[in-house]
């Protein structure tokens, strides 16, 4: 360094000083667009959103830049460095922003500088290979009890068609069409509802959902038949937007979702476009579709989907979802250059049928407990990103001031499953009341673990959990396990229990925990004093049973007999991870019926299926960066524009209900990016993760 900067640098350590003793705030760090050698090297970028449709709120856009081998790597994002994941082996980073003005900090780059600085728009966020949308018709109340809970657990959110009627106040008038149908509000002193609104979310649910980042649709304001409102069908649909708008503070919805299977609606909504102003419509149709090149000009767009329960006639064992789900991933296998988009549907959520084990089953299989090459998304979000992937332009900027007043919290994932990815630290076993002396462990090519109830058979798991970073904040802890037979038909109840006593997996039976040690009670069923055993009150409970689809004709099928589940552990994790010597994993115990469970254990011959335990964690925070100041830069280029390169046409401008167009928000809801270059480490990789679960958008209130 030269002594000119030396004494520079000196000079604002000076500066910053008498500043914070001042009690002044200041910037992270500045750095000067100067020709002065230092450290660092600086790419510039802007972002062009003018061209985005009005409709657009969500203007996220991932980028992936060329920067070449490096030591290290930082992006910045509208003056705050943001999540990013950089791969020193291909020499790319990337990262998902809707900033407008993007500098990348390169330190100690070992690439040739005019080998640098390519940029590209990924077709699909965080660069996933397929995007998957479920959608729940009607707006029933137990997608508000069931539904939300088991998305929750995962991390996932879901949009819900909404039936206008429902969410008004009772009384309230949106005015009439013709002379037999008036616009109004659901009596709420019906007497066939009783206390739960006819079985349909009240307003306040609604909007609970859509502050957790759900999004809302329209499924017509009433729920007639179009030969119910002879001339009234489109109002019918314009209604339910207004009323969705009035019900919660301007919210805009941007998706039609067709009933009752009708081609008609389908096809009026689309014809209606420039009244109706849906860019999206839902109607019934078959699996994942190519989303690489959507055509702007011909919107609305239609968006083909499928009952997540109606099997396929190929595969009468297994749900219309999972048969769809590993259909997309076929698909991306088949097509390395293109991007899919599934898009499901169901109406009421039960707590032990295939909208929850189907989530699970894609965590665990193509989430991030998996394969993590799908991003999991409502419908109109990833409509949102396609249409600023092809709209936004993406420049080289030249030599600037890059100042950074903030830093964005790092959001992490890693799955722990025994020899996926180096790892070696989980154990399992179970106990049988029916044989209390024996050990189960070495079952040879059985590999399982069984759960019966009423607390007949228990199993026991524990995971390592070394590998996150002791100051982490845990923020969700999600365990998977593949059931592969059920013993009947009945319903078990299968609950989570934070363990307190040490056992040995070799050694551990009904009795003991091990050779040395007996449980304080037989089965681990202690609870109180300082013999416990576990915890009293489980981490989470979760109904299991064969699921049964019955279609509309009543014929019945048999399905997803074998598939993942999950339960909520984030409270044990939370406390193995701030304490490693609490943790002596967790007992899965059985109630309700006479039901059993085998489970894939941790030694099964299918890696694929053994249990695993996905954490979510926030780093710990990183120190400030110091000044730095950068070194000359490569000359950009007149236009670098992301690929893939798109000319869009312009869409016609919708003459709907007056709706103001909201500004795009600062932290959109998100999902996983994708995941790092495994280390030679046995630990896995903790893979990036942009959750922002809970984004909430303001809107004006139409009047």
């Amino acid at each position: 360094m030269s002594l000119n900067a030396t004494i520079r640098i000196l000079l604002a350590l000076v500066i910053i000083g008498s500043a914070v003793a001042a009690g002044l705030t200041l910037p992270i760090w500045v750095a000067p667009s100067s020709a002065d050698a230092g450290a660092a090297l600086f790419l510039h970028y802007d972002v062009d959103y003018s061209a985005v449709p009005s409709w657009v709120r969500i203007r996220d856009l991932t980028l992936k830049v060329r920067v070449g081998r490096a030591e290290s790597v930082e992006v910045i994002a509208g003056g705050r460095v943001i999540p990013s994941e950089y791969d020193p082996t291909s020499g790319w980073v990337m990262f998902t922003t809707n900033a407008t003005r993007v500098d990348i900090r390169i330190v100690g780059l070992a690439t040739p500088a005019d080998q640098i600085g390519e940029v590209q728009k990924a077709a699909l966020r965080g660069d996933k290979r397929w995007a998957y949308s479920l959608t729940f018709d009607d707006g029933r109340l137990s997608v508000w009890e069931n539904g939300k809970p088991l998305l929750d657990r995962l991390g996932y959110r879901a949009g819900v068609a909404i039936i206008g009627e429902w969410v008004l106040p009772s009384g309230l008038s949106l005015g009439t069409c013709g002379d037999s149908i008036t616009w109004r509000g659901h009596p709420s002193d019906d007497p066939l509802c009783g206390n739960n609104n006819c079985g349909y979310m009240n307003a306040s649910q609604v909007a609970a959902l859509l502050a957790s980042g759900w999004s809302l649709y329209n499924h017509g304001f009433f729920h007639n038949s179009p030969e119910s409102m002879p001339g009234c069908e489109v109002e019918n649909i314009a209604k339910c937007t207004e009323a969705l708008a009035y019900a919660f503070g301007g919210y805009r919805t941007l998706v039609y979702t067709a009933y009752q299977n009708s081609n008609y609606l389908r096809d009026l909504v689309i014809a209606n476009y420039a009244t109706l102003g849906l860019p999206i419509v839902q109607a019934d149709g078959g699996g994942a579709t190519a989303v690489d090149n959507i055509t702007w000009n011909t919107l609305p767009y239609l968006r083909p989907r499928f009952d997540i329960g109606r099997p396929r006639d190929s595969r009468p064992d297994t749900s219309g979802a999972i048969y769809y789900m590993d259909d997309a991933h076929q698909k991306a296998l088949n097509n390395p250059t293109l991007h899919f988009w599934l898009s499901l549907h169901g109406h009421n959520v039960e707590r032990n049928d295939v909208a929850g084990s189907s989530l699970d089953y894609l965590h665990f299989t193509y989430g991030p407990g998996g394969s993590d090459e799908v991003w999991v998304a409502p419908a109109d979000e990833v409509f949102q990103y396609l249409a600023t992937r092809d709209y936004a332009v993406v420049t080289r900027a030249q030599p600037r001031t890059v100042t950074v007043t903030a830093r964005s919290p790092v959001i992490r994932q890693v799955a722990l499953r025994q020899g996926w990815n180096g790892y070696a630290g989980a154990v399992d076993t179970y106990i049988d009341s029916g044989q209390p002396k024996r050990n189960f462990n070495n079952l040879g090519d059985w590999a399982i673990l069984r759960v019966r109830s009423p607390d007949i058979r228990a199993a026991l798991l524990r995971f390592d959990v070394s590998s996150v970073p002791a100051n982490a904040r845990i923020l969700r802890a999600t365990l998977g396990f593949y059931v592969r037979t059920h013993s009947n038909e009945g319903e078990i109840d299968v609950a989570a229990y934070t363990l307190r006593r040490a056992w040995n997996p070799n050694e551990a039976t009904w009795e003991r925990a091990s050779a040395a040690a007996a449980w304080g009670a037989p089965g681990a069923n202690s609870v109180n004093g300082s013999g416990r055993d576990r915890d009293a009150t489980p981490t989470d409970a979760r109904s299991l049973r064969r699921i049964r689809y019955i279609d509309v004709t009543g014929e019945q099928f048999l399905i997803d007999d074998a598939t993942w589940y999950s339960l909520d552990i984030t409270a044990a994790v939370r406390e193995w991870v701030a304490n490693p010597a609490s943790n002596f994993g967790v007992v899965l115990k059985g109630a309700v019926g006479s039901t059993e469970v085998e489970i894939a254990a941790s030694e099964s011959r299918d890696v694929g299926l053994r249990p695993c335990l996905v954490i979510t964690y926030a780093e710990p925070e990183a120190p400030p960066a110091a000044l730095e100041t950068p070194t000359p830069e490569p000359s950009p280029a007149a236009t670098a524009t992301g690929t893939p390169t798109v000319t869009p046409t312009s869409t016609p401008t919708p003459t709907a209900t007056p709706t103001a167009t909201p500004e795009p928000t600062a932290n959109p809801t998100g999902t996983p990016t994708p995941t790092t270059t495994p280390s030679a480490t046995p630990n896995p990789p903790h893979r990036l993760y942009l959750p922002l679960i809970g984004a909430k958008h303001s809107y004006p209130v139409l009047r």
